[in-house]
């Protein structure tokens, strides 16, 4: 007997052997429980630096950001920045962005080209390679070691799936392996074809874990999301979560399919506008509700097709459905062939009550179909000029929420959790299995902060 409202963990069950939509195996974290103190207490906070931060590996930006060789973006993280350029032969480098004669910061632009960085306290000068082209005033230094400061200090650097990846931490694994996630998961979303239509810095309120937490789960979907009427167009209980290695998850959230609690054959207004956002008039289909996720996908990949790009390897779910996934520790991305979103949930330099959310959205130029971007993996004010890199938007508390109705939803849930996280009655999590995400992490989380890694 089907129960509609069974639970659902296998979404593609026709996805062929070998493919990243497979099913994995369960992985027993049982053994995890933890307590709501490690959400605001300063010493553990200040501990994540040097037993977390310090050790893994960090999205410092997209490859697309470096067009040509002299490029460069920065990459900032609670007190220290980073600054990835690109050299000669395409190869990317990274360094702490700091002078190395009396610590300033070398460059305050977060991206552009040039020959070469120049101190402006004391105007020494570096390539882009790192090496020290010049010292004012040289006669001042004879006789004096300067030897520390003939390179920028160096700092991890990798290129992988599109994107830049940094650690401060020499002896860390290959970020491919580090990430733990499935081999050609990233890979075959080739984001080296995408271009950056929108960076934004958003300080808000709560502590940077509670807000990765909130990200990895939809079971709050129907209840913080019903004003937009969610579970008429995502299923929460249809997503398949995955447990990865080092920490790594995963989801594949299908959208353009109503919940199973609720009505399966009429066309809602969610549904309506999903088609539309398509380029589907809604108006002169003539399917049930359960027509218009494989209408779409049909419609997408056809499209596509058209347009001249090789779609060899995607599943006709790629063109809806997200395919989220998060590399500890903070570092998120959600999926479709048309669009990307990169997430990372920064810590405050001085405060575990406060993080930052950086969203940046990559677009496949050309892909879309239809009205535009699709709304569930977008943020206001995207620029799709593929020839120009956006500048960062960046908005403090003060300044209120700016990244949409539907993730300030999401904001307001977090800083109303951070109080009850803190409260004297509170014992700890009872994580459910839309919550595994959450325990991986936290059982990662703990191997770190407990020295086993």
């Amino acid at each position: 007997m089907n129960d509609p409202v069974a639970r659902q963990k296998v979404l593609y069950p026709d996805a062929p052997k070998g493919s990243l939509a497979v099913k994995r195996p369960e992985v027993d974290n049982s053994g995890v429980s933890i307590t709501g103190d490690r959400y605001y207490r300063k010493d553990i906070f200040e501990q994540e630096w040097d037993r977390i931060w310090t050790r893994t590996w960090h999205l410092a930006g997209p490859l697309c950001d470096l067009k040509q060789p002299g490029d460069f973006f920065t990459y900032d993280f609670m007190h220290e920045s980073f600054l990835i350029t690109m050299l000669a032969d395409r190869s990317v480098r990274a360094f702490y962005n700091v002078c190395p004669h009396r610590g300033n910061r070398l460059v305050y632009t977060e991206h552009g080209s040039m020959e070469a960085f120049t101190c402006l306290y004391h105007a020494w000068s570096f390539a882009n390679d790192g090496r020290r082209l010049s010292i004012k005033d040289p006669e001042s230094f004879e006789g004096v070691d300067t030897s520390r400061a003939d390179c920028l200090s160096a700092v991890r650097c990798e290129v992988h799936a599109g994107l830049v990846w940094i650690s401060m931490n020499e002896d860390a694994l290959p970020v491919k392996e580090a990430l733990g996630l499935p081999e050609g998961l990233l890979e075959s979303y080739r984001l080296g074809e995408m271009v950056t239509v929108s960076r934004q810095v958003q300080e808000v309120t709560g502590n940077w874990k509670l807000a990765l937490e909130n990200v990895i789960e939809g079971y709050h979907f129907d209840v913080v999301h019903e004003p937009f009427r969610m579970p008429e167009f995502v299923n929460p209980m249809g997503i398949q979560y995955d447990l990865h290695g080092n920490g790594a998850s995963g989801w594949f959230a299908p959208f353009g399919q109503p919940t199973a609690k609720g009505d399966q054959t009429v066309l809602n207004d969610s549904l309506k506008g999903f088609l539309k956002n398509a380029g589907v008039d809604p108006e002169t289909f003539t399917g049930t509700a359960l027509d218009v996720r494989p209408t779409v996908q049909k419609l997408k990949r056809d499209h596509a097709i058209a347009a001249g790009f090789d779609v060899t390897g995607f599943i006709d779910e790629q063109f809806t459905d997200a395919w989220g996934v998060n590399a500890f520790p903070n570092t998120l991305l959600a999926m479709n062939f048309e669009v990307v979103l990169l997430q990372r949930l920064q810590p405050h330099p001085k405060d575990p009550e406060r993080y930052f959310m950086t969203p940046i959205v990559l677009y496949r130029p050309g892909s879309v179909s239809g009205t535009g971007l699709p709304p569930y993996l977008s943020v206001p004010g995207m620029d799709l000029d593929p020839q120009t890199i956006p500048a960062t938007r960046r908005y403090s508390i003060e300044d209120g929420f700016q990244l949409g109705p539907l993730i300030e939803q999401d904001v307001d849930i977090i800083e109303k959790t951070m109080l009850g996280v803190k409260s004297r009655g509170f014992k700890g999590p009872i994580w459910g299995e839309q919550e595994q995400r959450l325990r991986h992490f936290h059982a990662e989380y703990d191997r770190y902060m407990n020295g086993e890694k």
